[in-house]
């Protein structure tokens, strides 16, 4: 399997502009900032999910297969996806589109399980529901 590797781009002045996009054999051989083993459930074993392990500061980005993620919107571990079909079925989950905010406009091809309940409407997350 294949994992995505990226190397956080600066402009002058320290603007971030993106990633530059490269492939690894696995994590431990990417080098940069983002460092992505899954970005949904199908990257990963039976009875496992894809979770976004961490998204911090410095632009770094990680993802991984586990047992199980966070049920609510972070602390991390929280569910990676790509429609509502791939979130935890015992509750009404959304799967949002919004992936980090990358100034070349480049658009992540996850996004993010929430509990219906704890998004608001009126945030602006684009969140397909069940």
């Amino acid at each position: 399997m294949q994992v995505c590797c990226g190397k956080a781009n600066f402009a002058g002045g320290g603007q971030w502009t993106g990633y530059t996009l490269d492939c690894a054999a696995s994590a431990s051989a990417c080098t940069g900032e983002l460092r992505l083993s899954c970005d949904g459930a199908e990257d990963c074993a039976a009875g496992q999910s894809c979770c976004l392990t961490n998204l911090g500061p410095s632009y770094k980005i990680k993802s991984a297969c586990q047992a199980s993620c966070g049920t609510v919107q972070p602390p991390f571990p929280i569910q990676l996806c790509h429609d509502h079909s791939e979130c935890n079925s015992g509750q009404p989950y959304c799967c949002t589109y919004q992936g980090p905010d990358v100034p070349d406009g480049t658009k992540f091809a996850f996004g993010f399980c929430l509990d219906v309940a704890t998004v608001s409407m009126s945030t602006g997350l684009d969140c397909d529901t069940p």
